[in-house]
């Protein structure tokens, strides 16, 4: 499954657009309030079509807080209204199950519910796709997530079952769309799969394909993981690293436990869904996978490489994700990867930003002015410009509003001194002050 191609009318923030999608890695870009969020959102409806039919994946409808609100002025902009703008409209363009489909979501008026009657080109395939779960036909599914930013810290509601337990492969799109993270849940599946192991290997059989896999992907996306494994001492999933730390997931950094997780998580989903391709279950299965700010908590040399580790991992999966951060913009690759700027035309190929510079990123596709300058920089050069302003009305003032003009000089000097301005320079301000005839400061 992917998505080729999404039109917004009346949602959120946007009036009437269209954005292109590519098949592997796409990049939203853009200052805050600019959409981002709202695309993700947006492509959670979307998607979301797809569990119209399914009972263990309740789908995605849009909200009433999510109708775009036009501002209307009248008798001279003394007074203000904000109307509800209908119909709202969510239509997407795209693949699945390896058909061209085309459908839509739409809310027509502020005390009706979203309809499904643009919808039945995807509605008939999530019949088939279930029917045929149903028949036990090894029929592969997408595998579908949505990781927000709050995934470290806000955890979705466990739902318990018992190690070992059974459950129907459509289980595993439970939450699937919830931004929020099920860390407990992975970690009770990551525990049953060792037992299992465990027990397998002691009978002399062959180790689990599946947990292997899943354990070459965090290895993989850990940066210095060596193993990961369940430690019955400490009754606690723990990695070992190469500079010999031995942490349970509980001592990771924000940036591993982050990673970590949405690894986790999605190779878990993979498994469960298709699980007759075994250990090549995260290479052979397609989906999409959406993730708010992608460069949460990770350093910069670790932005550097998650494009590649996770296109790596899941060479099937088309990504949507957001980013501020300019060494995602770099790591893409400009023959496979999208970017779309939601300040100029969407859709847009990154060009060859790997051979650009961080200061480029940020001044070209990010509208950074002078990236290579920092913000005090500018504001020390705004000081003294206006300091060599002032002493120039000084130098032509006379009586009271000389001393005025001096005043204002002594005051711009305190400034300076406050932003911590270079002492040689200060010194230099003060030698041309004596020139003019202004004086000293005080």
């Amino acid at each position: 499954m992917r998505i080729d191609s999404l039109r917004l009318q009346n949602f959120k923030g946007f009036d009437d657009q269209s954005f292109s999608f590519g098949p592997t890695f796409n990049l939203l870009i853009g200052d805050n309030g600019s959409g981002k969020t709202a695309i993700l959102d947006a492509l959670t409806i979307a998607i979301g079509s797809l569990f119209l039919k399914f009972a263990d994946a309740p789908s995605r409808h849009i909200r009433q807080d999510e109708v775009r609100l036009k501002t209307v002025r009248w008798d001279n902009g003394q007074g203000v209204n904000r109307e509800p703008q209908y119909p709202v409209v969510i239509g997407a363009h795209g693949h699945v199950s390896g058909k061209p489909l085309e459908w839509e979501r739409r809310l027509k008026t502020g005390s009706s519910r979203t309809d499904r009657i643009k919808a039945r080109p995807i509605l008939n395939v999530s019949s088939s796709l279930q029917k045929n779960v149903m028949e036990g036909k090894p029929t592969p599914l997408p595998v579908i997530a949505y990781y927000g930013t709050g995934r470290l810290w806000l955890q979705k509601q466990d739902r318990t079952t018992s190690l070992g337990k059974a459950e129907s492969r459509l289980a595993a799109y439970s939450d699937s769309l919830d931004p929020a993270s099920n860390e407990k849940q992975f970690i009770r599946w990551f525990i049953d799969q060792e037992f299992a192991n465990f027990q397998n290997t002691s009978r002399g059989d062959k180790p689990d394909e599946v947990l292997g896999a899943i354990k070459r992907a965090i290895q993989k996306c850990l940066p210095g993981c060596e193993s990961f494994f369940y430690d019955g001492k400490e009754k606690a999933i723990c990695a070992q690293f190469s500079d010999g730390r031995n942490l349970p997931i509980e001592k990771f950094s924000d940036g591993e436990r982050n990673m970590m997780g949405m690894i986790a998580d999605l190779g878990s989903r993979c498994c469960k869904l298709n699980p007759f391709y075994g250990g090549e279950a995260l290479q052979r299965t397609e989906g999409i996978v959406l993730i708010d700010e992608i460069d949460l908590h990770l350093h910069p040399n670790w932005q550097r490489r998650v494009v590649g580790d996770l296109k790596r991992c899941f060479p099937k999966v088309q990504f949507i994700a957001t980013t501020h951060s300019p060494f995602i913009i770099q790591a893409l690759n400009p023959t496979e990867d999208y970017t779309i700027r939601l300040t100029e035309e969407d859709g847009a190929l990154p060009g060859s930003t790997d051979t650009l510079g961080i200061e480029d990123i940020a001044e070209i596709y990010q509208g950074v002015e002078n990236p290579q300058r920092s913000r005090r920089y500018f504001e020390k050069i705004d000081a003294a410009e206006r300091y060599f302003e002032a002493m120039d009305r000084a130098k032509n003032a006379r009586g009271a509003e000389r001393q005025e003009r001096i005043a204002e000089l002594n005051q711009l000097m305190k400034e300076m001194e406050l932003f911590g301005h270079d002492p040689a320079f200060q010194a230099a301000l003060r030698l041309e002050r004596r020139a003019q005839g202004l004086g000293d400061s005080n």
